[in-house]
């Protein structure tokens, strides 16, 4: 493969994930704005917008949406804590739903190009996504000693990621369908 293919792959990699960070932290503004503060001791709310992206991010770039989902819970991580423990939080948070998704991707026989994606893998993908960032978020979150319990804030997470992306999903679904009318 040349060089410059090469070159404007990466290019085109690295816009695509600065746009899906920056997305990230637009729908997690949004999400705070019409939500207020997270629910659930302050650790999870039951619709979570941002969680669309990651699913998208791992779906469009791969592996390559781990960086850019860290530098999007970066920013979005406001639980107070030392920055420290804020890279372990973001840390959890960059690499739950990307391993879960990569995993679920491969056993459920997802083509590489998605072109074989129906609205039951989708739908599979978007549980193991917040399955897996629900787990990677609370074993971060206990690593720094941020989490009294998982009590209820862990099925919150999870609830609230898969709602959060099918909100998102269809929200995107009417604004195209109007569009075209």
């Amino acid at each position: 493969m040349p060089q410059d293919c090469v070159t404007a792959d990466f290019r085109s990699t690295a816009l695509t994930a600065i746009l899906l960070a920056a997305g990230y932290v637009g729908l997690y503004q949004l999400n705070v704005f019409i939500m207020g503060e997270t629910a659930f001791g302050g650790l999870a709310s039951l619709v979570f917008l941002p969680a669309f992206v990651r699913l998208l991010a791992v779906l469009l770039i791969g592996w390559w949406a781990i960086p850019a989902l860290f530098v999007a819970a970066w920013f979005c991580v406001d639980l107070s804590l030392s920055p420290g423990s804020q890279f372990i939080v973001a840390g959890a948070l960059a690499l739950g739903a990307p391993l879960a998704i990569q995993s679920t991707r491969k056993h459920a026989g997802l083509h590489p190009t998605l072109s074989n994606l129906t609205w039951q893998r989708l739908l599979l993908l978007s549980f193991a996504s917040a399955f897996g960032n629900g787990v990677a978020y609370h074993m971060g979150l206990l690593l720094v000693g941020g989490v009294p319990s998982l009590g209820s804030s862990f099925p919150a997470t999870i609830l609230g990621d898969t709602v959060g992306t099918w909100a998102v999903i269809y929200a995107l679904k009417i604004i195209l369908t109007l569009a075209r009318k």
